[in-house]
């Protein structure tokens, strides 16, 4: 599987907002994204702060730099949401099996009688 290919609509909408919140890393993934978010702030105000005419040769070295910066984050971020979809849907399916051996164990229980 690429995980440089970008999460759908429904997968960021269902699995990281609506499960994540069902198998209790609704917190965990709420403060990845807002850590995300700051970085690319971050990236653009440097961005923005060396953006003037009076050091040409500077500017063009640190846009470079920040612009493979932004990419290389990108990617890794891309990765991590890719992570935190597989860590909420393994908490999921853990939780459900639980449940049903927790379920049968009663059910077997409760005919043995």
């Amino acid at each position: 599987m690429n995980v440089n290919i970008e999460l759908p609509d429904w997968v960021k909408t269902h699995i990281l907002e609506r499960m994540a919140w069902l198998v209790f890393l609704r917190s965990s993934v709420e403060h990845r994204q807002n850590t995300a978010e700051k970085f690319r702030k971050e990236a653009e105000q440097f961005r923005s702060r060396f953006g003037s005419k009076t050091y040409h040769k500077i500017t063009i070295g640190l846009n470079l730099f920040v612009d493979n910066s932004i990419k290389e984050f990108e990617t890794f971020w891309r990765q991590e949401e890719w992570r935190l979809v597989s860590l909420v849907l393994e908490r999921f399916f853990t939780y459900f099996f639980l449940f049903s051996v927790l379920i049968s164990f009663f059910v077997f229980a409760a005919n043995v009688r």
